[in-house]
């Protein structure tokens, strides 16, 4: 999957979205980027708000 971060738009981002429980609108904006940063550190992971490959793993294995 690609990275994605604030100012992402599409399909890659309603896939995250869905992920972290907010509403799938394909943009990623100020909500998607507190989730993620929720989620990361949840995860044990690096706090940054970008989706990358240890982020997309985790959360593809969750689904």
């Amino acid at each position: 999957m690609d990275t994605i971060r604030k100012g992402s738009k599409g399909k890659t981002v309603k896939v995250w979205q869905i992920i972290v429980g907010v509403n799938p609108d394909g943009i990623f904006g100020s909500g998607t980027e507190t989730a993620t940063r929720t989620f990361q550190k949840q995860q044990g992971l690096s706090v940054d708000g970008i989706v990358g490959e240890k982020s997309w793993r985790i959360g593809l294995d969750s689904l």
